[in-house]
């Protein structure tokens, strides 16, 4: 490189420097006449020929190993050998240097052999005994705000809400830590924590929601109540007005907060109902579920309330939608119903908003987000097979006038209203779920995760939405031999064999970052029906395919404009349906007798019946598996909702039919969300396992049946049992899962326990399915009022 630098010298490029002339360069770019090269160990040069200028800029490390220019045309990328990544700003000749030693965007190595820049925008970083680093432009555009370095049992970031004050600042209410009120532009935090001294900042470390009034006044809702900020005492103050009326431990649990325009809150409690408070005068009045008032509170346990345009006030519950009807102070209920296609996808109602239309999105714990006209009630639903990154919504509100920004706990979508284009982003940096609501503030967004805030540059993020990344076939496989796509012209249709009907299919992304996840969903027209959801499964095949024209069709729905991969084929009619053969038929028939006709037709008939019954085999076979798929809840191994349904309402029949009794036990694990709490939600996945299998293993093995009813409730189908057999069977499972000694800090006896509600009756026209299974919840209800741990059997 020594004679490359006096090539350059020769235009003068370095005078007469003879530390530089000896120096070793390792590269020289060249841009519209300006020279960039790196000198080892000096630093970085910019060499304008026209004026002679030469400008060094040097870093932290200089020993600079490689340059790139093609990431942006404002950066340049250097590479360093031990110093990490340096991004160079060409125009303000500043820059940021990228290390191994930082907690987001670092490197796993900091000696850089190479820099690339794929066609789709993605940087790959070469490094010496790291591997390759990637920076994927599609996914990497958030930066993680970390609340404070003081650890409390490991989970002091975990964000339970976000809102902003009028001056455009975040109060960010942390799980078990108190608040954080961060300033963005002064780029400073101040902390409210509960300490036994004098100086206790809070009531109570464990933070559930904020509200800020039309006021500005700030209302926060805890473990042990309601305060409010003291603007003089910069301090979160109790609300005794309605702390010390409290008049059953779950009123003291606030997981929501709204307030409407006469100045009154509306508080949603954890198994306290929803209650109306003045903070001059305090509770005005209780709102709670009556099993025997079916236009009461639909549950006691309230996830989310919202005020819409038209002073509506509605409760997002765990057993479904309530709107408030003033006019009767009673409540219109929306539930899950699997025979109504029309109505909500699910009762864990996690979320709602209002948007600029008027319309109410609900979002919810497995269903996606459900888009309700209020006024004429009509639904329409989204999930993750639309393109959501996943069915669990944790919030919604406003990008622009035309797009609805909806936090997953897997990702964020940009929901365009007008098109109904689903954008999906997915954060590979931060692998952690979301769990608040998203919040815009500036051009920025902000949404808060299990390990702090993350921080979203909005127009970053949609200056990629229109970047497409096609899918392609890459093999079609007839009878088994597969042939590369690259040997098929598409733009024909392609004829097969009334033989060759067995057509597989080999797919994939061209997305070549390893960050990509690709989400495929597929269809073969002329046989499929709608969208099939294939997750990252990129084979399929068809078998006995009936004699047809045909489209396949694949895309991958994590892409913004998913173009879907086509290819069109026709298998052709077997030769005996030709028309000559036809002709040849008719005339053969002309000649023949009537009896041998006869005897011919029913010869035909036994061999297309047996070999219609085969294929019938096969069809069944396959849908069975598939069935068994759909009906199997993947986190206990037990049946889900949906199979619970199908086999509750077979049940019903079955005993209506037989005039046997059928008896429901319904099974809440006490103090659940209390457990996710203390011990996480990894800890609260295991004992959903291991309270599942304690079930299954411990019922009759002919007719009981148990399945997930949602959440932490199970339900449990018993046939042919009596109101005595019951209760011995629901006591021996209550004692069953007592025996597991699983450790519970906020229990009764430090143990967790279930609470079972059971009815048993012989099914009539007038004694439903639905009707028995309410009995049911109400049992249950009163099981977990009389102190949980304890089986209650329902009696009218």
């Amino acid at each position: 490189m020594t004679s490359q630098i006096k090539d350059l010298n020769r235009h003068g490029f370095f005078g007469n420097d003879s530390v530089l002339m000896e120096s070793l360069v390792h590269n020289i770019l060249e841009e519209d006449g300006i020279y960039w090269v790196s000198v080892w160990n000096t630093g970085l040069f910019r060499i304008d020929p026209k004026n002679g200028k030469r400008d060094l800029f040097s870093f932290s490390n200089n020993k600079i190993s490689c340059l790139s220019n093609e990431f942006s045309d404002d950066v340049l990328l250097v590479g360093t050998w031990g110093g990490g990544l340096i991004s160079f700003d060409k125009n303000t000749y500043t820059y940021s240097e990228y290390t191994s030693r930082q907690r987001s965007f670092n490197l796993s190595n900091d000696f850089i052999f190479s820099i690339h820049v794929d066609s789709y925008g993605s940087l790959w970083v070469g490094t010496n005994g790291g591997g390759v680093n990637i920076y994927d432009t599609k996914r990497m555009w958030s930066k993680l705000i970390l609340l404070h370095e003081n650890k409390v049992s490991g989970r002091e970031n975990s964000v339970s809400d976000l809102n902003k004050d009028k001056n455009g600042n975040l109060w960010i209410s942390l799980l078990n830590n108190g608040i954080t009120y961060y300033d963005l532009n002064a780029g400073k935090k101040k902390h409210y924590r509960h300490y036994k001294s004098s100086e206790s900042k809070i009531i109570s470390n464990a933070v559930f929601k904020f509200h800020i009034d039309k006021n500005e006044d700030i209302w926060v809702g805890t473990d042990l109540g309601l305060c409010k900020y003291d603007k003089k005492l910069d301090a979160f103050i109790g609300a005794d007005l309605y702390n010390k009326n409290i008049i059953e431990d779950g009123e003291r649990i606030i997981y929501s907060i709204i307030s409407d325009d006469n100045g009154f809150l509306w508080i949603g409690t954890y198994d306290g109902g929803l209650i109306k408070f003045s903070p001059s005068s305090g509770i005005i009045k209780r709102y709670k579920n009556d099993p025997k008032n079916p236009n009461s509170l639909c549950s006691n346990l309230i996830f989310s309330l919202l005020i819409d345009s038209s002073n509506r006030l509605w409760v997002g519950t765990n057993k479904g939608l309530a709107e408030y009807m003033p006019s009767t102070d009673e409540f219109t209920i929306y539930r899950y119903d699997v025979n109504n296609k029309n109505g909500i996808s699910s009762d864990r109602i996690t979320s709602l908003f209002q948007d600029i239309s008027g319309k109410l999105w609900v979002g919810t714990s497995d269903g996606g987000i459900n888009i309700l006209n209020t006024e004429t009630k009509q639904i329409l639903n989204y999930t993750s097979t639309d393109g959501l990154s996943s069915n669990f919504i944790t919030g919604m509100t406003h990008m622009d006038n035309d797009s609805v920004c909806v936090a997953a706990i897997k990702g964020m979508t940009i929901f365009n209203r007008n098109t109904e284009i689903i954008y999906s982003y997915t954060f590979y940096n931060h692998e952690r779920r979301f769990t608040t609501n998203p919040v815009i503030i500036g051009q920025d967004c902000f949404v808060g995760t299990q390990e702090g805030v993350l921080g979203v540059d909005i127009n970053y993020l949609l200056s990629f939405k229109k970047q497409e990344v096609p899918v392609k076939i890459r093999t079609i496989g007839v009878n088994g031999n597969n042939t590369p796509a690259f040997k098929i012209d598409f733009k024909k249709t392609s004829k097969y064999k009334y033989s060759e009907n067995n057509i597989s299919f080999e797919f994939a992304s061209m997305d070549l970052s390893p960050l990509s996840r690709p989400y495929y969903v597929f269809m073969l027209e002329g046989f499929d029906k709608n969208w099939i959801n294939a997750n990252m499964k990129n084979y399929v095949q068809y078998t006995n395919l009936d004699s047809g024209k045909y489209t396949f069709k694949v895309k991958d729905i994590s892409n913004p404009y998913p173009e879907p991969a086509s290819f069109t084929f026709i298998i052709e009619k077997p030769f005996w349906l030709s028309m000559p053969m036809f002709a040849a038929y008719i005339l053969v028939l002309a000649i023949m007798t009537f009896l041998v006709f006869r005897l011919r037709q029913l010869f035909q008939y036994k061999i297309a019946n047996k070999k219609l019954q085969e294929e019938q085999k096969d069809l069944i076979s396959a849908n069975e598996q598939l069935t068994v798929l759909s009906t199997v809840d993947e986190l206990t191994g037990v049946g889900n909702r949906r199979l619970l349904d199908t086999v509750g309402k077979d049940l019903w029949r079955k005993g209506l039919d037989n005039k046997q009794q059928v008896s429901l036990i319904m099974i809440d694990i006490d103090l659940f969300k209390q457990y996710n709490d203390l011990y996480g939600h990894q800890a609260g996945d295991n004992v959903l396992r291991s309270v599942a299998q304690t079930l299954q293993k411990n019922l009759r093995a002919k007719y009981d049946f148990v399945g997930r009813y949602g959440g932490e409730e199970f339900l449990i189908l018993l046939y042919n049992s009596s109101a005595c057999d019951t209760m011995k069977i629901a006591e021996k499972l209550r004692i069953e899962v007592k025996n597991l000694n699983i450790e519970h800090s906020a229990a009764k006896n430090k143990i967790l326990t279930i609470s079972l509600g059971a009815y048993t009756s012989v099914p009539t026209n007038e004694l439903s399915y639905e009707t028995m299974l309410s009995f049911a919840d109400t049992a249950l209800y009163n099981a977990k009022a009389s102190g949980r741990d304890i089986c209650k059997m329902y009696t009218e």
